[in-house]
């Protein structure tokens, strides 16, 4: 018997005997006069016993075996160390060939003295999220994590990615050493493979999306608000507004992306055992990302898509390819860095 069902059986004692009222009894902690009634019902039919619960001593229907804990543990310890216990436990259920629940799982691991890799992680400030847009495709944000994907003993690596606005699927993502134009196309086609061409991208100020030049006669006339980048020029070629953020809040959705691809995705590519960039595209292009929304994505407010479909026969190699434009001199020459 706990110490409440020792306390209860005190108070509905004293009540059924009538030294206290159903008034009195129910000023105790946790007991209203209905249960009062109740459990002196039970009191006179069963005596103390009706004040301890039916399960007392009995073991739950669904509890895990000893064996079963203790093999959750060890894989936890030796195979999905850097794994948190949300992303464990579909391990264990999609790849081990058990069948646990996440609340049973964080049971055990937290039992043996286990703590959750989010559980340790200090909150940033929070910021207001944006209103999601209501249809997919009308706004894809993107950025670019440099990050050691591949463990703290390998360099760093350069994901950029691009994530819908209003269901948050990742439409396309790619691994380059550093931030650099061919990421930003690689992903974005991808993207346009898949679901074709989005409205709008949402980016932030870099100079690959915003050229620090000022506009040009031409680019004033044909009504460019930006100065164009020779990625911008490629998504004014294909019909995609550009749109810069003033802050990283503004683009929250990308940058939560990147805390939640800096768990999981490391964790997926240590266990893969991969440490190049190749194989981390492969690895990214033939499951992870298509695993990732399955899980992730929402719905969006609107049915259908205002993605424009993309014509294949579009050469994207001489879209995304670095332009210059130079006045030709005296004998048609001209100068370019210098020479």
């Amino acid at each position: 018997m706990t110490n409440d069902e020792a306390r209860r059986v005190r108070i509905i004692g004293a009540a059924s005997s009538g030294l206290v009222t159903n008034g009195e009894a129910s000023e105790q902690p946790g007991i209203s006069i209905r249960q009062i009634i109740r459990l002196k019902a039970s009191f006179a039919r069963n005596g103390a016993r009706g004040m301890v619960h039916g399960n007392a001593g009995r073991k739950p229907r669904h509890a895990l075996s000893d064996e079963v804990k203790t093999r959750i543990v060890e894989l936890f310890e030796w195979k999905y160390f850097d794994y948190n216990f949300s992303h464990f436990t579909e391990r264990l259920n999609e790849a081990e060939g058990m069948s646990v629940s996440r609340s049973s799982v964080f049971r055990v691991l937290k039992g043996a003295g286990i703590k959750s890799k989010k559980a340790v992680k200090h909150k940033a400030k929070q910021h207001r999220p944006c209103p999601r847009k209501t249809t997919a495709g009308i706004m894809w944000q993107t950025d670019a994590s440099r990050h050691k994907w591949f463990g703290e003993e390998h360099g760093y690596a350069t994901l950029h990615a691009y994530i819908d606005d209003a269901t948050g699927v990742v439409t396309g993502a790619f691994f380059t050493e550093t931030e650099c134009m061919r990421g930003y196309a690689a992903a974005l086609e991808q993207g346009m493979l898949a679901y074709g061409l989005p409205l709008s991208i949402y980016s932030d100020r870099h100079t690959i999306f915003r050229s620090p030049k000022e506009l040009t006669d031409d680019e004033i006339l044909s009504g460019t608000e930006l100065p164009l980048s020779n990625f911008g020029k490629a998504l004014y070629e294909l019909g995609i507004k550009q749109i810069t953020a003033h802050s990283p809040q503004a683009k929250g959705r990308i940058e939560r992306l990147w805390n939640t691809f800096q768990d999981r995705l490391i964790a997926e590519l240590r266990f893969s055992s991969i440490t190049n960039i190749a194989d981390a595209n492969k690895m990214i292009a033939e499951g992870f990302i298509s695993d990732y929304n399955r899980r992730f994505a929402v719905l969006p407010h609107e049915d259908g898509s205002a993605c424009m479909p993309f014509d294949r026969s579009i050469d994207l190699g001489l879209v995304f390819s670095i332009r210059d434009t130079r006045r030709a001199g005296g004998g048609n020459t001209i100068s370019y860095k210098g020479e």
